[in-house]
């Protein structure tokens, strides 16, 4: 019927309008405060691998053991 078409003509238009990646609305980056927003670079794909697998990250070893000796059974407060 003429109410269905509408509303299958109205979700097809959204979905059109949702999947425009060529900026339909002309949004300018003041418009969302890029312009606010530290231009920083961020760590390769490299350099974010070699963070992960670091196995000493933040604390060395001795430091590690002794943060976990800190609370055991027989060390509780």
């Amino acid at each position: 019927n003429r109410w269905e078409k509408g509303i299958q003509d109205a979700h097809k238009d959204l979905a059109v309008h949702k999947n425009d990646m060529n900026n339909p609305h002309n949004t300018t980056k003041a418009q969302i405060g890029l312009g606010n927003v530290d231009n920083v670079q961020q760590a390769s794909k490299k350099e974010f691998e070699e963070h992960r697998n670091d196995l000493q990250r933040h604390i060395t070893p001795v430091e590690r053991e002794n943060w976990n000796a800190k609370e055991t059974i027989v060390g509780a407060q």
